[in-house]
């Protein structure tokens, strides 16, 4: 910046020039990431929306905190806008765009990307015209942005199976001499101790039978907040597959009526796999969990 002062006939008295460092600002002045919208080391971890009839994506509410100015009042006014960068089931890229087409990454029912390119941006500063009143035609906005990966995952990846022996947690399912793997009963208490396959979901389970999956969808029969059947996803619920590797003993999988459990037929003693179960969310994309059997 140069500083000119003159006398009132216009002659120059003095000539200051002072250096001026003009900074562009940066996304981190404005925002935060919020410790709890599902960040670990700086990569987003989210499910997929199933709320309707076709797999939708959208953004955390909470993604970043905006940071404050010295008066208390925020730094801008929103959230940041978001696009995507990610490559098809057939391993094309797509680059820059607004959303997430599903029929890009799903193929065969599976989710096939799960890593996703994600930039951040947001205009925050006008710079004006150089009389310093707005003038569309010269002024130019300025915006900060950051980029960062996310994990995208269907909501029902979490789920897993678990076979309980007296209580304790195991990895291998027992098959008794009619081919049952028997569902889960007790209640973990000392006189109930845990006995049988259960189906996990974060901090809740169920039986693995008709009983807690029936073959019709209904509110009194959930996991992880999601109505579970061996029946149609019609109603917006999970259904729930059986069958075993193709590697796996047997010669078939079927969930016996009530109470029973998984029987899987024509398997020797001595002989084992592993157990299949496939969960299809009514959005039509497939997770599994798999547990090894043995006779």
């Amino acid at each position: 910046m140069t500083l000119t002062l003159k006398d009132a006939q216009g002659n120059e008295l003095k000539k200051v020039i002072v250096p001026v460092t003009v900074s562009k600002p940066e996304f981190d002045d404005y925002y935060t990431a919020n410790q709890y919208a599902g960040w670990n080391e700086g990569v987003l971890s989210s499910v997929i929306d199933n709320s309707g009839n076709t797999p939708a994506f959208t953004m955390p509410t909470n993604l970043y905190t905006i940071n404050k100015k010295a008066d208390g009042t925020g730094m801008t006014d929103a959230q940041p806008g978001y696009t995507y960068t990610y490559k098809k089931a057939d391993a094309s890229e797509v680059k820059n765009v607004d959303a997430i087409i599903f029929t890009d990454v799903v193929k065969d029912g599976f989710l096939k990307t799960t890593d996703y390119k994600v930039k951040a941006n947001k205009e925050v500063v006008t710079v004006n015209a150089l009389t310093g009143a707005s003038n569309a035609a010269a002024d130019n906005t300025i915006s900060v942005s950051k980029e960062f990966t996310m994990k995208l995952a269907p909501a029902f990846n979490k789920a897993k199976l678990v076979y309980y022996t007296n209580g304790v947690a195991g990895t291998v399912a027992a098959v008794n001499a009619d081919g049952i793997i028997a569902a889960l009963t007790g209640d973990g208490t000392a006189n109930k101790p845990k006995n049988g396959l259960a189906l996990q979901y974060g901090d809740e389970e169920i039986a693995v039978s008709t009983t807690a999956i029936p073959t019709s969808a209904s509110n009194d029969h959930k996991l992880g907040g999601y109505e579970v059947t061996t029946g149609s996803a019609a109603t917006g619920a999970v259904v729930v597959g059986f069958a075993k590797s193709a590697e796996s003993a047997g010669t078939g999988v079927n969930l016996e009526t009530g109470d029973t459990g998984v029987k899987i037929a024509g398997l020797n003693a001595g002989q084992g796999g592993e157990l299949v179960v496939t969960f299809t969310d009514y959005a039509g994309i497939k997770t599994q969990a798999t547990i090894e059997y043995k006779k």
